[in-house]
């Protein structure tokens, strides 16, 4: 499969759109090739509790798949600085799905699925509507979510422990991350907590919730400064996992990369970068070949307030990254890593 920005003559299965972003436009066969590529991939990442939900992106997958789904829109935008489905085509799965309950609200289901010779205009309606109740009925991910959970409560020292799980469909950079984020609360007379507990519910509070989408797009590192800035509050953890990019030909790459799938056509490399930084990590370290530690990429005088502020608070940093790809290039990639110092899983598909 390969992607062209430019406009192609004939029946191309691609062809580029214009947008703020490199796209390309997958017709319906190509597109329904990709997508079970991108889910056989996704299965074979092996995805912790950490990364986002594989379970919810599959099934965002069927959605965006035009055998999945009711409209005038018969292929698939693919973002081709990631290669992952762009956000006009995940914002039109989403945006359905919250408007579902109001579409079947309007349409009497049964009495257009009891019609024995329906007009195409009923057809069509109840197609729709078949569509959104199954939108309804589906687990898929959203723009953003917040969980959070109590994990225990200390009470001869007014201190309450949490896991905080906060999932958003990055638009930036049109993929999917979660940050999992370990911290306790100091319970003080005078302060209000950020995280109110009323019986066995938990709410976050407007300047926790504020902190938590300042830092949607920042490392794992950045978001455990600001998160240890707000009062009351000691981070323990912040770990962030993202799903993308995917490489296949055509798609933006290091240039030695592109030249390794161009000589094995056909082949897909999906990435799982994970970033931590905690009190537990016990060194700074980077087993991810495709980033740096953030302060590394700080001015001198920016870097030495860093530096100062990581000792301060304790933590430190670990990067690390792991892929899936088709087992024809996954041998050639392998070595090519190795070469490279990097000590990275490979999982074939």
């Amino acid at each position: 499969m390969v992607c062209s920005r430019q406009p192609e003559r004939g029946p191309s299965p691609l062809a580029s759109r214009p947008g703020r972003a490199p796209q390309a436009l997958l017709g319906a066969e190509a597109a329904e090739i990709y997508l079970a590529m991108l889910r056989r991939l996704l299965q074979t990442g092996r995805l912790n509790r950490f990364f986002p939900d594989a379970a919810r992106l599959e099934a965002l997958m069927g959605f965006l798949a035009p055998s999945g789904r009711v409209g005038a829109y018969p292929g698939l935008e693919v973002n081709l600085r990631t290669g992952l489905p762009a956000e006009p085509a995940v914002g039109r799965v989403l945006s359905e799905r919250d408007v579902s309950a109001k579409f079947l609200a309007g349409v009497h289901l049964a009495a257009l699925a009891g019609k024995t010779d329906p007009s195409p205009a009923e057809q069509h309606l109840l197609d729709q509507a078949r569509f959104h109740q199954r939108l309804q009925q589906a687990s898929l991910p959203g723009w953003i979510r917040l969980d959070l959970a109590l994990r225990r409560i200390e009470t001869d020292k007014r201190r309450a422990f949490f896991t905080t799980v906060f999932d958003r469909f990055d638009a930036s950079e049109e993929l999917f991350v979660r940050y999992t984020v370990q911290l306790y609360q100091h319970h003080g007379r005078w302060a209000r907590p950020l995280v109110d507990l009323q019986g066995d519910d938990l709410e976050a509070t407007g300047p926790f919730r504020t902190v938590i989408s300042r830092y949607h797009s920042d490392e794992a590192e950045f978001a455990f400064v600001l998160l240890s800035e707000l009062p009351a509050i000691t981070v323990e953890e912040v770990v962030r996992c993202r799903v993308g990019p995917l490489w296949f030909e055509g798609v933006e790459m290091p240039p030695e990369v592109a030249e390794l799938l161009a000589a094995h056509p056909g082949s897909f490399i999906l990435h799982f970068p994970t970033d931590r930084a905690g009190l537990t990590v016990r060194e700074d370290g980077n087993r991810d070949p495709f980033s740096v530690l953030w302060r590394q990429v700080l001015q001198p005088e920016a870097r030495e307030l860093a530096e100062r502020k990581a000792r301060e608070l304790g933590y430190h940093v670990h990067k690390d990254r792991k892929f899936a790809c088709t087992r024809a290039v996954v041998g050639p990639f392998s070595e090519w890593l190795k070469a490279r110092g990097a000590r990275c899983v490979v999982y074939p598909v």
